[in-house]
């Protein structure tokens, strides 16, 4: 037998499309193939027109296939140790069931190897495990179902995700997610809505009837003078003192017309600390920024890195921002430590150093520049502590899930589940988990408060 082998963007690609034109591979007898041959069933019936995965023992895909109308699979494979999995996304949708690998498991770092030897064939049948599934129904303000609505769930508390688009009725059905609560999401056109499910896996619940609501928006507009290729164009909500990026400007004039949620807005020239006055954006109502002109003459914010040992330090990445909250720059300290930011102007600016081996913890500065006059910012870096720790399940190490800290330093826990967070400053730090296979681990927090090396063991549940 030929067998049909896909690559893994081919074969999701074709998947999502509709697979058009594609047949599933027949099994091959087990003296006819060097490799893995099996057959998938689900609540005891073969599945047809399943992707079966098959991945070397560091992670590496190898091949893959589809299963026949018998359930059955075939892939012709070297010697070697593999991870075969079962995908949940059939010739027709969305499955059921969740990805699993051999040893009925939806984690890859608990997978049984497959052993293939030369000269024979190894079979390895897959039981997938059970998803949950969440249906409802989609309306619009007038309760009239709404047709072609994007719904999109995710598990609230653990990895889990699904999607789909509701019919003539404004059902839909989200399949392939984990026990526990979900919250639902549906958008069509400028209208959106959401609700929260219970999802149970192997059952299929019912969410309450989302109603979505046209969002009510204002306009903001503006023209921006005097810019250079590659400025870049911001918004700033005084209420929640944040800025975001609406334009990079092509030209020297830039004419800005934007769509916004009602508030009170600045047009923001990045970087420079020039804005815009302040104008309130009403429902259905366009408010003028009028004429902001972006300066001229810019200048430099430059200095030298150390680390908490006094030491210059080679290789830290080095940014600043305005007042504003946008970044004027970035550099990269030199072997002697030294960094140089182009493009700032008069005002207060905030210079931060991440150190890039995580030994020092990340350190911000303020520095005030004078208009036309370079800034000199020399920046010692706070002391970096570590914090390590265990992760288990029934007194048995988890591998394979992700810890985290709230300024993003991230460790994966190892065979043994062990992991180390370095790069910490003092102060309370926010740990948390995240186990990335859909139906494994819940989700573990807990804020530490940092005055040297710390350890955080964890106790992780289903």
């Amino acid at each position: 037998m030929k067998l049909r082998k896909l690559g893994v963007v081919g074969l999701v690609s074709a998947l999502v499309v509709g697979l058009g034109g594609l047949t599933a591979s027949s099994a091959a007898a087990t003296d006819d193939v060097q490799g893995v041959t099996g057959t998938v069933t689900y609540v005891n019936k073969p599945v047809n027109g399943a992707p079966v995965y098959v991945y070397k023992s560091n992670g590496e895909w190898v091949d893959s296939t589809l299963t026949d109308a018998a359930g059955k699979y075939s892939i012709s494979l070297p010697a070697g140790s593999y991870r075969v999995q079962v995908g949940n996304y059939l010739l027709n949708g969305p499955a059921e069931f969740l990805q699993t690998y051999v040893g009925n498991t939806v984690r890859s770092p608990d997978a049984k190897l497959v052993k293939v030897t030369s000269g024979k064939a190894v079979t390895a049948n897959i039981k997938p495990v059970a998803g949950a599934t969440v249906r409802g129904k989609v309306v619009d303000s007038k309760n009239r179902p709404v047709k072609g609505a994007h719904v999109s769930a995710s598990n609230n508390t653990r990895a889990g995700y699904a999607s789909a688009t509701t019919d003539a009725k404004g059902n839909y059905e989200l399949r392939g997610l984990a026990t526990g609560k979900v919250t639902v999401w549906a958008t069509h056109k400028n209208a959106s809505g959401t609700v929260t499910a219970t999802a149970k896996q192997g059952s299929s619940k019912k969410a309450k009837t989302v109603k979505i609501k046209s969002a009510k928006q204002g306009t903001i507009t503006a023209t921006v003078k005097n810019l250079k290729v590659g400025d870049t164009i911001w918004l700033y909500d005084t209420k929640a003192k944040y800025s975001f990026q609406i334009a990079t400007a092509e030209k020297k004039t830039v004419k800005i017309k934007q769509k916004i949620a009602p508030g009170t807005y600045r047009v923001v020239v990045g970087g420079t600390n020039k804005a815009s006055k302040a104008v309130t954006v009403r429902a259905k109502k366009t408010a003028k920024a009028g004429t902001l002109k972006a300066p001229s003459k810019r200048t430099k914010i430059y200095g030298t890195v150390k680390g908490s040992n006094g030491k210059v330090l080679a290789g830290a990445t080095v940014w600043a921002s305005d007042s504003y909250g946008t970044w004027a720059g970035s550099a990269t300290a030199s072997k002697k430590g030294k960094y140089t930011i182009t493009g700032a102007v008069s005002g207060k600016y905030t210079v931060s150093v991440v150190d890039n081996k995580a030994k020092n913890a990340e350190t911000s500065k303020s520095v005030t520049v004078k208009k036309g006059k370079k800034a000199k910012k020399n920046v010692k870096m706070r002391k970096g502590y570590t914090i390590t720790g265990t992760l288990k399940h029934r007194s048995k190490p988890v591998a394979g899930v992700d810890v985290r800290a709230d300024y993003g330093q991230m460790s994966t826990t190892s065979s043994k589940g062990k992991f180390k967070l370095t790069g910490i400053g003092k102060g309370k730090v926010f740990l948390s988990t995240y186990d990335p296979f859909t139906g494994g681990y819940l989700n573990a927090s807990k804020t530490v408060t940092v005055k040297k090396n710390a350890k955080w063991n964890v106790s992780l549940k289903k």
